[in-house]
């Protein structure tokens, strides 16, 4: 099981200059693979659907106890921990913007209106937007409350949920992180090819960026996994136990020719 995506491609990157050939020969003994990342099933739904997709594959995520326990749960405890370790700001006081209400934004938001934070949600999923509405949260478009709010956390599992006009036009001090398995969701190359922007790193995988039109300062803490390696953002055991038990198990069944 690999979970660090910088680890997985180190392994792929050697792994071809030695033997080009070495998976597309791997390929033929694979029974099958399991992902447990949000992020990563939604990419084998699309290798699936444009015949990419060359082995079986066990979507541990949707089980309810990764979906209903570790991403609910695990991230309303890491999020807040590793937004201040990261940072050293108080949530308290600050507006939020939780950008997709599943699992994973139930217990983002959850957690940030727990700490004092004034939480909006984002969401184009017309049940999801409706269960944070009922919730007590606002929900509004990204753009309507970009320039607004001090904090923005992706949590979507998809990608250009956060593009460079959207950072440009944020305030002074607005903090920008993810908490999905891959950073995707946020436009990483729109900042680092901005003409004139300033780059200024406060600790790896977190900096403070400048851009020439504003003079506004943004942090951007982005590497994965679940909301950047710096934010020292580990689920706490109790939450990952069921998943990481699930994935086991599925794949000895795959092994064994049951159904999983």
């Amino acid at each position: 099981m690999l979970s660090s995506r910088s680890f997985l491609l180190s392994i792929i990157r050697d792994g071809l200059k030695s033997d080009p050939k070495r998976y597309h020969r791997m390929k033929e003994r694979l029974v099958g693979v399991s992902e447990e990342t949000t992020t990563g099933v939604k990419r084998l739904y699309q290798m699936q659907a444009n015949g990419t997709l060359l082995f079986p594959a066990i979507n541990v995520n949707d089980s309810v106890t990764k979906s209903k326990s570790d991403n609910l749960y695990g991230c309303r405890h890491s999020l807040p921990d590793g937004l201040m370790r990261a940072t050293d700001v108080m949530i308290a006081g600050k507006i939020a913007v939780v950008c997709g209400y599943g699992d994973v934004g139930k217990g983002c938001a959850a957690a940030l209106k727990q700490a004092g934070a004034r939480v909006i949600v984002t969401e184009i999923d017309p049940i999801c937007a409706l269960q944070a509405l009922v919730e007590g949260l606002q929900v509004l478009a990204l753009e309507d409350v970009v320039s607004q709010a001090d904090i923005f956390v992706t949590t979507t599992g998809n990608r250009d949920i956060i593009m460079a006009d959207h950072m440009r036009n944020m305030k002074n001090n607005a903090i920008v992180c993810n908490i999905g398995h891959f950073d995707n969701e946020i436009d990483m190359l729109g900042p680092e090819t901005y003409p004139g922007v300033k780059r200024i790193t406060i600790k790896p995988q977190t900096d403070r960026w400048v851009f020439p039109d504003t003079a506004h300062e943004l942090g951007l803490c982005h590497g994965p996994p679940e909301l950047c390696d710096v934010l020292l953002l580990h689920k706490p055991g109790d939450s990952t136990a069921g998943a990481l038990e699930g994935e086991v198990l599925r794949q000895v069944g795959e092994e064994g020719g049951c159904a999983a």
